[in-house]
């Protein structure tokens, strides 16, 4: 089995708790991993910063960091930076993790383009615009009355320069719709859902998800409970997962779905509590919709993906 994941919030996790890899309480670890038997495993590691504020958030990012990269260090065995898609490939072939950084929250920015350069050479692949909130870029699904800031404009088209990945998930509807106008290069949304599926402004309406293929990015299937489906329902498991990604297919999306779990950062279901579970996902959705796609869902669009854009 082969898996890419779009999206965790692992590394934050370890920063705040003090913990290390092979810890036994996030849900993606060294143990977890293991349980898994990949044949290959890429994860975005996404560093979360809650903080809007450009130099708090700056101020953490940086914090952050330096833990991401000093467990790579001390896990150098099991896991190697990817910042490009030879090394991802490089990873994959040593049998060891793929580890992409990635930001969430590009108020981590810390207002200065400078930074989106010296982010993306010390490896971060990808970056949200925003959380939730108002940020010096943007507003995000609860700042919905914003949309991109000039600054924001400026971080876009520099991200595209410096091929950073531009991931729209949080992003609020008038901001994402702004974010349209600019782009140029394929883009992510990194760990949302249907809207249609779910009435939650973190998921995707269909139109965005229409242009999301138009332009040959990725849509990364998140597990949070509060995304699959409406209200306080926690009974979201598999079939509701695979109600997303079917209704993905129906608008012509078999090249863009993708997995962005959300571990560490989310209620997901029990069945896929850790990563060490995710094969009863991938048996899954081969019953229900056949192994070719299957594998593009859980690998193969990523990687054709990232082998393009990276």
């Amino acid at each position: 089995m082969k898996m890419i994941d779009l999206h965790c919030d692992t590394m934050s996790e370890l920063a705040k708790r003090g913990l290390g890899f092979d810890n036994e309480i996030t849900a993606v670890s060294q143990n977890q991993v293991a349980a898994a038997g990949f044949s290959a495993y890429a994860q975005c590691f996404a560093l979360f910063v809650e903080e809007d504020d450009d130099i708090a958030a700056a101020i953490k990012w940086n914090e952050y960091e330096r833990v991401f990269h000093r467990q790579l260090v001390k896990y150098q065995d099991r896991m190697l930076l990817a910042a490009s898609y030879k090394e991802l490939v490089d990873a994959v072939q040593e049998g060891r993790i793929a580890a992409l950084l990635t930001c969430e929250n590009a108020s981590a920015f810390g207002g200065n383009l400078a930074r989106i350069e010296m982010m993306k050479k010390r490896g971060c692949i990808m970056a949200s615009l925003t959380w939730n909130g108002r940020n010096s870029l943007a507003g995000g699904a609860s700042a919905q009355e914003y949309g991109l800031s000039e600054f924001g404009k400026k971080a876009v088209a520099e991200m595209e320069r410096c091929r950073m990945l531009v991931d729209i998930s949080h992003l609020s509807d008038r901001a994402t719709e702004d974010f349209f106008q600019i782009a140029i290069r394929p883009f992510v949304a990194s760990h949302s859902n249907c809207r249609s599926l779910c009435r939650h402004p973190r998921n995707l309406p269909d139109e965005y998800i229409s242009e999301i293929i138009q332009r040959r990015g990725l849509i990364g299937i998140n597990f949070f409970k509060g995304f699959l489906c409406s209200g306080e329902d926690k009974t979201a498991g598999f079939s509701e997962i695979g109600d997303h990604i079917e209704h993905l297919l129906k608008l012509g999306g078999s090249e863009v779905i993708a997995l962005g779990s959300d571990y560490d950062g989310a209620e997901v279901p029990s069945e896929i509590g850790g990563i060490g579970q995710i094969e009863a996902l991938y048996t899954y959705l081969t019953d229900r919709i056949g192994r070719a796609l299957t594998e593009k869902v859980f690998f193969m669009n990523a990687d054709a993906f990232f082998q393009q854009n990276l």
